[in-house]
């Protein structure tokens, strides 16, 4: 797979043994286009990380008072995780987890997102 992709391949592919392992330095895919790839597994829910901008609803991050600030620039927000107290006001405008295994588990149980497939 090495001696592949030094070669110039543009995707390399191994898959065994219950392994598939897919790499590439060079293919950039939409959103839409992994979702899709993500669409031939069997999953539950697909976290998407770093696509602020997409319409999907978010669950943010928040770990310090300095994190505040992404709220203002994130829309369709559905939950914050946060280990920190965050003010009154976010309490009551979104829903709050303290760990982010309870905000999954809201997730899966209030099928929040879209259904793929």
């Amino acid at each position: 797979t090495g001696k592949h992709r030094q070669a110039g391949a543009y995707v390399s592919l191994v898959e065994g043994n219950g392994s598939f392992v897919l790499t590439s330095e060079k293919l950039s895919l939409s959103l839409q286009q992994l979702i899709s790839f993500y669409n031939l597994i069997d999953l539950d829910i697909i976290i998407i990380e770093g696509f602020k901008s997409a319409l999907y609803p978010k669950v943010v991050l928040i770990r310090s008072i300095e994190d505040l600030p992404i709220l203002n620039n994130v829309h369709n927000i559905y939950c914050i995780v946060s280990n920190i107290n965050l003010p009154l006001e976010l309490t009551k405008r979104y829903k709050v987890f303290n760990d982010s295994k309870e905000s999954i588990d809201c997730l899966l149980k209030n099928k929040v997102g879209d259904v793929i497939g």
